[in-house]
């Protein structure tokens, strides 16, 4: 069976608006490591970090924002224990995975005027998983522009490639050759 590339683009959408109320980024306070996770209720907010932290050697009074910062700080990171070891990174980049599988997908397939099948579109999701949590923990490790917008790049490059190979209608078809 085809998946029509109209339904996956509207799905890609649909996945790119959770994706984007659910996973967030924190700054780690203790030694200021970015990792993304997963939000426990939706929210258009996506970096999180805790003011008091930073100032934490200082008598220095927060300001509004900074308190407002604050707050969502300890409502998202510390009061749901993802600084004590509940990890969510791993549902983050299957989410983000998601979205981009079902949006490369959708847009490959309009631009290309091809088809592709359902299990074509699973193994597109589970191939591309691994590459894309590798560029999620580079860009934890190395929190550098330069690092986001190149592991960025190659993910998207490697979705796309990934896909062309799927819909290639020379390895999906069998010739008959007929003799003479």
């Amino acid at each position: 069976m085809k998946t029509k590339p109209t339904l996956l683009l509207l799905a890609g959408i649909i996945s790119l608006f959770t994706t984007i109320l659910f996973v967030g980024q924190y700054i780690d306070p203790k030694d200021g490591d970015r990792a993304f996770f997963i939000k426990h209720r939706p929210v258009f907010q996506q970096y999180f970090r805790s003011p008091a932290a930073y100032h934490r050697y200082e008598s220095v009074e927060l300001t509004l924002t900074e308190k407002t910062e604050e707050s969502a700080f300890q409502e998202f990171i510390a009061g749901t224990g993802v600084l004590t070891g509940n990890n969510t990174f791993v549902p983050a980049i299957a989410l983000i995975q998601l979205t981009l599988t079902l949006l490369i997908c959708g847009l490959y397939l309009v631009i290309s005027k091809r088809s592709i099948k359902h299990w074509q579109l699973a193994s597109q999701f589970l191939l591309n998983i691994f590459p894309t949590g590798f560029a999620m923990a580079c860009i934890c490790l190395k929190d550098d522009s330069t690092v986001t917008l190149i592991s960025g790049l190659l993910v998207v490059v490697v979705n796309v490639f990934i896909v062309h190979l799927f819909t290639l209608t020379g390895i999906t078809k069998k010739q008959n050759l007929v003799p003479n």
